[in-house]
């Protein structure tokens, strides 16, 4: 009798120390797309239907993409539906070329306005590869794999300005309004900005982002990882900005234009900052001075916070998405509590436990937590922050959402906070 399950534990043992597969191939044969397979072990075929708008991908191919890219500039809308071959998997999937805008991108360690395309699967990014004015294609990127291809001998020709692609298509961006990169002095640095103001004469209602507090870029892109360039921060802002409101967002200190040390800024920086912001939109002639709001995501909802309680400012509303409810520590261990892979989780944990010994420290300055420095300066001014009754501190209409799905901020928090808050505010 045939045993299925002793076949399928040989096959996985063969392909373990087959090394992999050597080498795929398809090619058409009439109405048929033949694949071959070569292993050490053994070479395997088979035979599929022709799809139409076949494209043919492979991981360490990157010449596969010139043709690509001359596909993905000939599209007439901003997706192209398309079957992907994979030849040394011998696979076929439906996917799609996606237009992502003309936006900065890294390049050779420079940045460089130039157009980005991706290609999905199943809701996935397999690639995404970039084409500069000339219509040459620059790079490819290959995220599962970590693998980066740029092209040798060759000076881009960049773009002159962004123009990105919205998701879901919720903006047009040509012609929806004005945009100007802005410098702003805020405690002896200065800060780079971008402001967007719709059309017309305004003065405008005005909304101040403030982000979270690891090092961000104005767009909301983690500077560390140049190739996760998905610029929500921005998305957002033009989204407000279609429905009337005049916005300003800024880089992090140390981060894009702004100065300062991204590692050592101080809880009093953070605070000074968002107060030097507000009073600079409350001069501008575009933006309304009387109807400055403050929106905050995650720890930047305490920091704001702080800066409206501590001084005069001419803020109107605060909506903080993702408020933590809890304190600094009991906030962390919570969300240590959250990690799946039991030995990350327990190294965690004895970070942070090394952490609250280094605190009680007067000299000390740093502590290693989840495998990124510390500033403790910082850390120990945030843990004496009750962030419950800071909330409750503020005399302006407040809003306090916390998104269902959120795995960092656990919506729950918003049954912490909601004991403390007065008419006015809501979560």
């Amino acid at each position: 009798l045939f045993n299925r399950s002793a076949q399928e534990q040989q096959d996985e043992l063969r392909d373990r120390i087959d090394l992999g597969v050597n080498a795929g191939k398809c090619e058409p044969i009439g109405d048929t797309l033949h694949f071959q397979q070569y292993r050490f072990s053994n070479n395997r075929v088979k035979d599929e239907p022709l799809p139409k708008r076949l494209v043919i991908l492979d991981a360490y191919a990157f010449c596969l993409y010139i043709p690509l890219a001359e596909k993905a500039l000939a599209m007439k809308g901003d997706s192209l539906p398309v079957t992907v071959a994979m030849p040394q998997g011998m696979a076929l999937k439906p996917g799609t070329v996606d237009y992502m805008g003309i936006e900065r991108t890294p390049f050779k360690g420079k940045m460089m306005i130039l157009r980005h395309y991706d290609v999905n699967i199943g809701g996935s990014t397999l690639s995404s590869f970039w084409v500069d004015k000339a219509g040459q294609l620059i790079q490819v990127v290959i995220p599962d794999q970590g693998l980066l291809a740029v092209i040798a001998n060759y000076k881009p020709q960049a773009y002159d300005r962004e123009e990105p692609r919205i998701v879901k298509e919720t903006i047009k961006m040509q012609g929806g309004f004005n945009e100007s990169r802005v410098h702003i002095p805020s405690g002896g640095i200065t800060l780079g900005g971008t402001l967007t103001v719709p059309p017309g004469a305004g003065p405008f209602p005005t909304i101040l982002m403030v982000e979270d507090l690891e090092p961000a870029d104005r767009d909301g892109n983690d500077p560390s990882n140049p190739y996760s360039r998905a610029g929500t921060w921005k998305q957002l802002a033009y989204y407000l900005t279609e429905q009337g409101f005049a916005t300003l967002r800024v880089d992090s200190r140390g981060v894009g234009e702004s100065g300062g040390d991204a590692q050592k800024t101080s809880w009093a920086d953070r605070v000074g900052d968002v107060q030097a912001l507000v009073r600079w939109l409350a001069d501008r002639p575009s933006t309304s001075g009387h109807e400055v709001a403050v929106l905050s995501l995650g720890l930047g909802g305490w920091v704001s916070a702080q800066a409206v309680t501590s001084a005069s400012l001419p803020v109107k509303g605060l909506v903080a998405i993702s408020y933590p409810a809890k304190p600094l520590l009991r906030l962390w261990k919570e969300q240590i509590g959250n990690i799946n892979d039991p030995q990350t989780r327990q190294q965690a944990y004895l970070d942070l436990d090394a952490m609250q010994g280094k605190l009680q420290e007067a000299g000390a300055e740093w502590a290693n937590f989840r495998g990124a420095k510390v500033y403790l300066p910082t850390i120990r001014t945030m843990d004496q922050i009750d962030p419950d009754s800071l909330a409750a501190s503020l005399k302006l209409p407040c809003l306090f959402a916390y998104p269902e799905q959120d795995k960092v901020i656990m919506a729950f928090h918003k049954d912490v906070l909601s004991d403390y808050l007065h008419a006015g505010q809501k979560a």
